[in-house]
């Protein structure tokens, strides 16, 4: 693969479409090792969930694969910018960013900017070679 490809899905505010931008990233990394479709749906689930439960306006979700990384970013309307939690051990929630941090290869946000709304991004390697 030579260039890179992008996928723009737009996603309801809804919990169920957690599952909806899943199967969109796995039909996205086709022919990627499964270990990596898997993270990358973990990954995308919890921005996903996070932009429902603490964003604003549509939610968009972008997957960008080339040749050596996969790029998720899930846009939104809201200017808050998601904090990795300090959830206690009987707490079921705070947790999504830190999983994010620790399996990405990256991972960032792009705050709005004139017509631009947030981005939360992160980046999975699919190839040897730095992504």
């Amino acid at each position: 693969m030579h260039e890179a490809m992008t996928t723009r899905v737009t996603l309801q505010r809804d919990p169920t479409e957690a599952g909806e931008a899943r199967r969109h990233v796995a039909q996205a990394c086709s022919g990627l090792a499964r270990d990596v479709v898997e993270i990358a749906q973990l990954l995308t689930t919890e921005l996903v969930a996070n932009a429902i439960d603490h964003g604003a306006g549509e939610i968009t979700l972008d997957i960008t694969r080339a040749s050596r990384d996969l790029r998720v970013d899930v846009i939104d309307a809201a200017p808050g910018r998601p904090r990795i939690g300090r959830a206690g051990a009987y707490q079921t929630h705070g947790r999504g960013m830190l999983i994010v941090e620790s399996l990405a290869s990256a991972w960032g946000v792009e705050p709005p900017s004139g017509d631009r709304q947030k981005s939360v991004w992160f980046k999975l390697r699919t190839a040897g070679g730095r992504g």
